[in-house]
This record gives C-alpha cells, sequence and structure tokens, in this order.
C-alpha cells in the first residue's frame, strides 16, 4: 500500500547557493507538495569539535522528530569523516525503511567506504540496504552493488534547466580568426584543472599559435579550496595576462560566457568526478570541448563529436593546440543532440515521486 508522507525531512551536509552547493537540490524540493523540515548537518560551524557536536545533536533531533509518516530525502556525505556521523544517522533511520531516500550525488562512496573500520562499514552498509538509493549512472551502481548496496537503487541522472534553445543544434565548429576565448568553469579546486587550464593560455599566447591571440574566462567558486591554493590560484590569475575571473556565475551571466566561449575546458584530474553541471550546459551550448575521461565524464559525453577526451597523459596545452588546429581545418562538428536527454526536469521529478511515494 502507498501512502503520501506527511513531513518530507531533508537531510544535508551544507547549503551554499553561493558556491552552487545545494542548487540541485532546490529544484528536487520545489516539485513537493507536503511540508518541508531542511535539516543542515554542519550547521555552518567552522571547528572541527562544533560540527561534531551539532552533528551529534541533529542526529538525536531526527531520531525523535521523524514520524511514522514522514519521509527523508538524505543527501548521503561522502568523505571520510563524515561516513562516521552518516553511519550513525544510517542507523538512527533504519526503522523507517523505505521512507528513507539516499541520495549520492558523488562517485566515491565505494572508495572512502574502505577507509572507514568494518564494524562502522558494516552497520552502514546493512542500513542503506534497506533504504531507496540514487547514484548518478550505471557505473556507480555496479561499484556501489560490489559494495554490499543493492536492492532498491535507481539510476538518475542530473538534468538542467536549458538555458540554451529548445531545439538541438549540428553545424560545423568554427575557430575565430583572430581572438579565441577559452573558458574554465568549475570549483576552482586544483584538480579540477584550473592552473592546468591557465598553463595552456600561457603556451598558446607564447607561441602566438595559429596567429591568434588566446584569452581565458574563468568562473567558479571556492567551495574546499584551502587558503594556501585560493592564494596561489588568485596570484596565478592576476598575474597572468588575458585572464579573466568572473566569479560564481549564474543567470545571463552564465549564459552570455557560454556564448562568449569558443572552446570549453573541462581538464579536472578528479577520478571520481561525478555529473559536473558545467559540462553539461557546455555540451547544450554547443561550445567545443576539451576534457579529461575521468569518473562519469565519457558516459555523459558519449555521442558529442565537439568533445575532445584527452589522454591523462597528455599536457592540456599539447591537447588543445591539437585540438584547435583540427577546428581551425573545419574538421570538427557540433552536434548537441545526445546532450538533450540532459534537460528540463525529467531528473528532479523523478526523485521528488520516490522521495513522495513512500511505502506502509
Amino acid at each position: 500500500m502507498t501512502a503520501v508522507a506527511n513531513t518530507v525531512f531533508v537531510i544535508e551536509g551544507s547549503h551554499e547557493p553561493q558556491t552552487g552547493q545545494g542548487i540541485y537540490t532546490d529544484r528536487v524540493l520545489a516539485q513537493l507538495k507536503q511540508p518541508i523540515t531542511r535539516i543542515s548537518l554542519n550547521g555552518g560551524c567552522k571547528s572541527v569539535l562544533g560540527r561534531i557536536v551539532y552533528s551529534l545533536a541533529m542526529v538525536l533531533y531526527l531520531s525523535i522528530r521523524v514520524g511514522r509518516n514522514d519521509s527523508v530525502y538524505w543527501l548521503m556525505s561522502r568523505s571520510r569523516g563524515a561516513l562516521y556521523r552518516e553511519a550513525i544517522l544510517a542507523r538512527v533511520l533504519r526503522r523507517h525503511g523505505a521512507r528513507v531516500v539516499v541520495h549520492l550525488h558523488g562517485n566515491e562512496l565505494d572508495k572512502t567506504i574502505q577507509q572507514i573500520p568494518a564494524r562502522v562499514r558494516t552497520v552502514l552498509v546493512t542500513s542503506l540496504r534497506k533504504f531507496t538509493v540514487i547514484v548518478l549512472c550505471d557505473c556507480i551502481a555496479k561499484r556501489v552493488a560490489e559494495q554490499g548496496i543493492e536492492g532498491r537503487v535507481h539510476v538518475i541522472g542530473n538534468t538542467i534547466e536549458n538555458q540554451f534553445g529548445t531545439a538541438p543544434v549540428t553545424a560545423p565548429a568554427r575557430l575565430p580568426d583572430k581572438h579565441v576565448r577559452l573558458l574554465y568553469l568549475s570549483n576552482l579546486l586544483p584538480e579540477k584543472g584550473i592552473l592546468d587550464a591557465i598553463d595552456a593560455l600561457d603556451a598558446l599566447n607564447a607561441r602566438q599559435y595559429l596567429g591568434r591571440a588566446w584569452s581565458l574566462d574563468v568562473a567558479g567558486g571556492w567551495g574546499g579550496v584551502s587558503d594556501a591554493d585560493r592564494a596561489r590560484i588568485a596570484e596565478r590569475m592576476a598575474n597572468t595576462d588575458a585572464v579573466n575571473y568572473h566569479g560564481f556565475v549564474v543567470a545571463d551571466h552564465k549564459r552570455q560566457i557560454f556564448e562568449d566561449a569558443d572552446i570549453f575546458l573541462f581538464p579536472s584530474r578528479y577520478k571520481t568526478e561525478a555529473f559536473p553541471l558545467s559540462l553539461i550546459e557546455a555540451l547544450l551550448a554547443g561550445v567545443p570541448i576539451v576534457a579529461r575521461p575521468v569518473g562519469c565524464i565519457p558516459d555523459m559525453v558519449a555521442g558529442c563529436p565537439h568533445v575532445d577526451l584527452i589522454d591523462l597523459d597528455l599536457s592540456l596545452d599539447q591537447a588543445l593546440i591539437a585540438f584547435a588546429k583540427r577546428l581551425s581545418d573545419g574538421e570538427v562538428m557540433i552536434d548537441t543532440t545526445p546532450a538533450f536527454r540532459m534537460v528540463g526536469e525529467d531528473g528532479p521529478e523523478a526523485i521528488c515521486g520516490l522521495i513522495q511515494c513512500t511505502t506502509k
């Protein structure tokens, strides 16, 4: 028998729209018709001790407040430290069984789960088997199943609100004759490749490659970036000619920098790269893309001929030089058709359906 939950308790590590964290969750919650109680397990605490105390207090609160007709939408953290807390929370929520929907937004649970003690891992895995689990793609579902988490696992990839036209585009790609604008739009973690992008810009301008001037637009937040890395990256951007930093961009500003871009760079070496929304946006904008084939990216860009997935051992500037030559020679075709599977509200609606339809 199915029933509609009275209240949906939304559990997340943090909600920071200024860094992009939580924006997709907002789209899911906009579809819900029930009252929502949103819980941040970190509570904005800066100190480790503060986060621990606040997290335990929230776990206790949830153990008391979640009722038998309520449902839980839990955006699970995957970091090693957070998994201890998540194991306790999972044990507390086990009595609610299928009324708990766990959303794994990342791509690294199968690795980090091996870094916690066996007893804690057993508690977490045993609990997750009782819940409905959402993952981003088939390759993650397979790896999660290998950890013993199987059964009610649903593959629901991220989708975006399309700002780049209502119909797919098929056309030859072109490289401007005088000035080429590169675009990096992602988190500014070093592992995401921001420094590689700046190095590639330097290499292209140093040799005035193809007789053109090259510039780099950079957009993104600093979430998770250490103070030392932030200072180093900010200094490189400030001291490199032809770099323009836009900060964290949304709406018209974001759409404009995609329209201005000639080549989109996604040089991440983050092996657990999940479903980066900026890459979906670049696919839909019809911008030629140079990316590294890490995490879920090969699945995301399958069938898009305007994407160059480069060898992990090849430097970004070497790959970019070769790709730019192909663009200049008219050898690249833009086809945004495959990207349209990642457009619209199908993703949020499917998640919302799982949250609302609870088993009694």
